[in-house]
């Protein structure tokens, strides 16, 4: 179950009535790494095995999928099983001098292959990822995001109630599969903020889009990690706020 039904009121300048409204499912998940508690998030319950690969991906414990020895899921806690050593230490986003480092990062663990795109596949992908979305529209609850090959092709796409999550579910999805490297484009329902782009950048993903605004962290980190970051998509438009190279047809 991913949504429950609830009496509210509605509410309104001409009237005020009662009415069933459905609302989307919020659970908390505990996640163990060999015995240990490590992660606890909220989550939309589903894919959670997705989730705890995507998370230690992101977060640079694992970096493929040999590394998992195996995931065991009893109710809201999920057992990894790993044989990668965890990080010494989280590494840090931000240089010393508060700016955006590239070596700050953390590398995706197969290069990605350099290409472009045009407008009307960036379009056409935008409305592939909200023709997958479930429940936004019955909830206006979550979030979605999604993983494409450079080919255009949809490789993972995620719904949640956490923007985080939806990501590290596309990562975890990419990287059970075995797919590191095929990612090149992030697309994004939520605001385009620096842990986004850690996470997307860690994907592999040469472009980031979303229809949401930037902040100025992100457009920061984007410029140095060299990401193509795409905000406001609408019909027939977006804001191109760095590495514009990546999309053909530009002409300014």
């Amino acid at each position: 179950m991913q949504t429950i039904k609830r009496e509210i009121i509605r509410f309104s300048a001409e009237k005020q009535k009662y009415s069933d409204d459905e609302i989307i499912i919020e659970e908390p998940l505990v996640i163990r790494v060999n015995g240990e508690r490590a992660y606890f998030c909220m989550r939309l319950p589903g894919m959670d095995r997705e989730l705890a690969a995507g998370i230690l991906y992101s977060d640079g414990v694992i970096s493929s999928p040999q590394e998992i020895k195996s995931i065991t899921i009893t109710g809201d806690t999920v057992e990894a099983e790993i044989s990668g050593p965890p990080p010494a230490e989280v590494k840090r986003i931000y240089s010393s001098t508060g700016g955006m480092a590239t070596s700050d990062l953390l590398r995706p663990a197969v290069a990605a292959t350099e290409f472009a795109t045009g407008p009307d596949d960036l379009f056409r992908m935008k409305g592939e990822f909200f023709s997958n979305q479930k429940f936004f529209e019955r909830t206006g609850g979550t979030h979605c995001a999604a993983l494409f090959g450079s080919n255009g092709e949809m490789i993972a796409f995620a719904e949640d109630v956490g923007r985080h999550n939806a990501l590290d579910k596309c990562a975890g999805s990419m990287l059970l599969a075995d797919r590191q490297g095929d990612a090149s484009v992030v697309m994004l329902s939520s605001r385009l903020s620096l842990e986004m782009i850690k996470k997307s950048y860690r994907t592999g993903a040469l472009i980031v889009a979303g229809v949401s605004a930037p902040t100025s962290a992100a457009v920061e980190a984007a410029e140095s990690a060299g990401i193509t970051l795409i905000g406001f998509m609408r019909e027939g438009r977006f804001n191109l706020y760095t590495h514009p190279r990546r999309i053909t047809g530009i002409t300014v």
